[in-house]
């Protein structure tokens, strides 16, 4: 009974870890904040409105969008078998640590692979924004930080929540 339930409760923690690699809307942790749609920028046409972006910025964004999703998708799609073989190591009877070590560093380096996918994405992103606009973003940022912090003090909602970084940046 006790290896059963220390089994189940490896499993639970090591799925929510593995899936929580998974680009979710700001403020997925907490219910009360809005959602944003789509991959980061995703909300492209307040990203135009808010910085003054042309329909050339925007027709770039929006392919960048949709390269990185599809790299995303690549990387989740190689994550999820993992997740469940690692299940299936640890529902055996003799589980075998070296195997789930391996399992795991598998996961790790998976879930790696999404959080510099964001980075990169971002990166790519800033490129097509004038300076102005960059500012513009920078500030809004920092507006949106401030907001949050009040809204959530001493919590663990927001950018930096209780998985570390948010699973991209606030836009």
């Amino acid at each position: 009974m006790k290896r059963i339930s220390l089994a189940f409760v490896v499993i639970m923690l090591v799925t929510s870890v593995a899936f929580g690699g998974e680009p979710k809307g700001r403020g997925h942790d907490c219910p009360d904040m809005q959602m944003k749609k789509g991959p980061i920028f995703g909300d492209v046409e307040r990203l135009k409105q808010e910085l003054g972006l042309s329909d050339a910025q925007v027709d770039k964004i929006i392919a960048i969008n949709k390269q990185y999703e599809m790299m995303m998708l690549d990387i989740r799609e190689k994550l999820a078998p993992n997740v469940i073989q690692l299940k299936k190591l640890l529902l055996q009877d003799d589980v075998d640590i070296n195997a789930v070590r391996a399992k795991l560093k598998e996961i790790a380096d998976l879930r790696v692979e999404l959080h510099l996918l964001r980075i990169q994405h971002v990166i790519d992103i800033e490129k097509q924004l004038n300076k102005e606009q960059l500012n513009k973003l920078r500030n809004y940022k920092r507006a949106e930080m401030k907001k949050m912090k009040k809204m959530h003090p001493g919590g663990d909602c927001g950018p930096m929540g209780p998985e570390g970084p948010d699973d991209g940046p606030m836009m």
